[in-house]
């Protein structure tokens, strides 16, 4: 059976009653109407409106494909985690005079970020137009810690891998618009860069449409960074707290302070090679 209801209107559910058919009350007017239209025998009656008084055998006439749900392993527990957040903005020069070139550029982008975010052990957790978050250390066993600890040692490998992610994209995404700017003239700018924190970590949906959230300080320090970083014209940011839990030397980076317009604090900016060389030593 599909749903049963009392509205008598798919008539899935009809069965064949072999034994017990006098614990059976007559049918009411909206039963009797629905076997009418089916024409079915005096025999079968609609299961979701039976309600027999005794014990009785039924046999069900329809073959229905079994639901989705019935095989579904249960959904992932909610849990509280620190993780590292990458983001990546996407800043096209001219959305409307370019269109076309834009959807072609974003197709491109896209497969790099999922790309990049799946090999280094993340999960992309929101997407809208330009722009990517991913989360690190979310799909991994709970790490216990708090945003006061989000700097420790359980996240120096969310925070590597993210990095690491996140430089691969930098370079990968640089070298993409280069290419795009002398075949089709489209240009933009682009920053990407992680933060890291406390989250609440858990599914949504359901099924098919079944997919990661990620709800918290981590989050929305991530976005933080992202409106600092279009703001300042930094291709490529952390929080001086991602730098740290990654194990880096943050003092051959540059720190600055973006506290005063958008409260993403203290963070860390550089050329990509010299990002690249202190992941290589850490």
């Amino acid at each position: 059976m599909k749903n049963p209801s009392s509205f008598t209107r798919c008539t899935t559910c009809r069965v064949r009653v072999t034994a017990g058919a006098e614990h059976c009350p007559p049918p009411a007017a909206a039963e009797r109407a629905a076997l009418k239209r089916c024409g079915a025998a005096s025999d079968v009656r609609l299961a979701c409106q039976l309600r027999p008084t005794g014990n009785v055998d039924v046999q069900p006439l329809l073959a229905v494909e079994k639901a989705w749900w019935q095989d579904a392993p249960a959904p992932p527990p909610t849990q509280d985690r620190s993780i590292a957040v990458l983001f990546v903005d996407l800043r096209p020069a001219d959305l409307a005079a370019t269109a076309h070139d834009t959807v072609y550029a974003l197709e491109h982008f896209h497969a790099l970020v999922d790309a990049a975010v799946a090999d280094h052990g993340g999960v992309v957790v929101r997407h809208g137009g330009e722009r990517w978050m991913a989360a690190f250390g979310a799909l991994a066993s709970a790490i216990p810690g708090s945003a006061d600890s989000a700097a420790g040692s359980a996240l120096r490998q969310p925070a590597r891998d993210a990095l690491a992610a996140a430089l691969r994209i930098a370079e990968q995404g640089g070298a993409l618009i280069g290419r795009l700017e002398r075949e089709l003239h489209w240009r933009a700018d682009f920053s990407t860069g992680v933060a890291v924190g406390h989250a609440v970590v858990g599914q949504i949906g359901a099924g098919p449409a079944a997919r990661l959230t990620v709800v918290g300080e981590a989050l929305r320090g991530a976005e933080r960074l992202q409106v600092a970083a279009a703001r300042e014209g930094w291709p490529f940011v952390t929080s001086v707290a991602a730098g740290s839990a990654a194990g880096l030397d943050t003092t051959r980076l540059v720190e600055a302070d973006a506290s005063a317009a958008d409260g993403a604090g203290r963070v860390l900016t550089g050329p990509l090679s010299r990002w690249q060389a202190l992941l290589r030593a850490a």
